[in-house]
């Protein structure tokens, strides 16, 4: 996956979803290594995602990125969340579980 497939993702992920935002929870860094934990926020109301309904329930998605840094550059990220957190706001029926 190159870094358009990726930008492609992350734009049609925050195009679902409108009042965005991000909590800042926790940094650190070891080494190259940059460990970065947030929340994501947000209401999902458009249908980029297939034939999925938008439910309008907020999502509140605590996630971690781990990024490995060469010199001024990110060489490496990876993204870590809960896709059952997701799930559960795509639902059509809009329940919770």
């Amino acid at each position: 996956m190159g870094p358009q497939a990726v930008q492609r993702y992350v734009m049609a992920f925050r195009q679902a979803f409108f009042r965005t935002h991000l909590d800042d929870e926790e940094f650190s860094r070891d080494g190259d290594r940059v460990t970065a934990q947030f929340t994501f926020r947000g209401e999902r109301q458009i249908q980029p995602l297939g034939e999925i309904a938008p439910s309008h329930l907020d999502l509140i998605l605590p996630m971690c990125a781990i990024y490995r840094v060469a010199g001024d550059r990110i060489s490496e990220m990876a993204l870590y969340y809960n896709t059952a957190t997701i799930s559960v706001c795509l639902r059509p029926d809009g329940r919770r579980l």
